[in-house]
């Protein structure tokens, strides 16, 4: 009988794993009614939550992982995800923090080699550093790309379609009657990831004969503060858009802030939609509509395919694409009526 694990809880109660995990690890963020299913269902299937360290004196498999930024709370649901996996099959884990830098990101991957990690879970990775990862590859460490989405034949990735998703955002927004629509985006210079966020808002733009202006376009790291910056910076502008579009839920919380200073109703005056919904986007004032990114869920599988491959004679490239779905909540209005 093969144990269980997580995933057949989540089955079982009829959630998410990223819900499962916050009600065992944080019940306070979960409604009563939720935890009680989910104890019915560990209860049910005789899952261990609490798993405990081999003791016959043998070394754990460690991953290293690698994350742009560490308050970021859509990578810290990630790293939540890695953690519950890598208890439920035994591994351990260290989490390395580039910062966005590709310099730091090249230090981290050789002192992960030096440390001979037995597997590599990345956020991403800057194009300078792609030879070194590919050598990592070759070296027999499974690697796993996560928050990306690729074909490449020799790296296995757990991910979604970034520019899908701030595409489909976009065009949301279109729908409801704004042509005049503003971006915060992650540092799309830098990064790839964000550079197709910042390319699926140009698309949609594009799509509708829309005008793509440079002015209503705001590149910073994903924090509060960014959002706030971005926002005062875009709204001030002599003619400002009807709708913010915020491609992190952490940039989208810091424009509500500046909205409510700069005395702007949301979304009476002005219409602000995030991308990841982190748990506190339900409870900001509006509630955000947002892109629900399955960030707990690339973790927790990056984890099954290095488990998969670790000691496996012909190692599997895995290419696994999650899906993104819209939450419609009260930070968005139609103007076209």
């Amino acid at each position: 009988m093969s144990k269980v694990t997580m995933k057949d809880v989540a089955r079982e109660s009829g959630v998410s794993l990223a819900t499962v995990s916050r009600a065992l690890s944080n019940p306070d963020l979960v409604s009563s009614e939720t935890i009680q299913r989910i104890k019915e269902a560990v209860q049910s299937t005789r899952y261990e939550y609490s798993k405990a360290v081999p003791s016959n004196g043998a070394t754990l498999p460690i991953i290293g992982v690698l994350v742009p930024s560490t308050i970021c709370f859509g990578f810290a649901e990630t790293i939540m995800g890695i953690q519950e996996a890598s208890l439920e099959k035994g591994f351990a884990h260290i989490v390395g923090c580039t910062h966005y830098d590709s310099h730091t990101e090249r230090m981290l991957l050789e002192k992960f080699q030096q440390s001979r990690v037995s597997g590599l879970i990345l956020a991403g990775f800057s194009l300078s550093n792609e030879s070194l990862i590919r050598e990592i590859i070759h070296a027999g460490v499974p690697t796993c790309v996560i928050w990306e989405n690729s074909s490449d034949v020799e790296i296995s990735y757990v991910g979604f379609d970034n520019f899908k998703a701030v595409y489909d955002l976009a065009n949301h927004l279109i729908s409801l009657g704004h042509r005049h629509i503003g971006l915060l985006c992650g540092p799309f210079s830098k990064s790839e990831r964000p550079y197709r966020r910042l390319n699926g808002y140009r698309a949609a733009l594009e799509k509708h004969n829309i005008v793509y202006d440079q002015r209503l376009v705001y590149e910073a790291d994903p924090t509060m503060e960014e959002g706030k910056n971005g926002m005062k910076q875009i709204m001030s502008l002599p003619d400002p858009p009807s709708a913010i579009l915020a491609a992190a839920d952490v940039l989208a919380l810091g424009a509500l802030l500046t909205a409510a200073k700069m005395g702007l109703r949301v979304p009476d005056d002005v219409s602000v939609v995030g991308m990841d919904d982190i748990a506190y986007s339900e409870y900001s004032i509006p509630p955000l509509t947002t892109a629900r990114v399955p960030a707990f869920d690339m973790g927790y599988q990056a984890v099954e395919v290095i488990a998969q491959n670790l000691n496996a004679k012909e190692p599997q490239v895995v290419h696994k694409c999650l899906g993104v779905s819209i939450v419609l909540r009260e930070s968005t209005q139609d103007i076209k009526k």
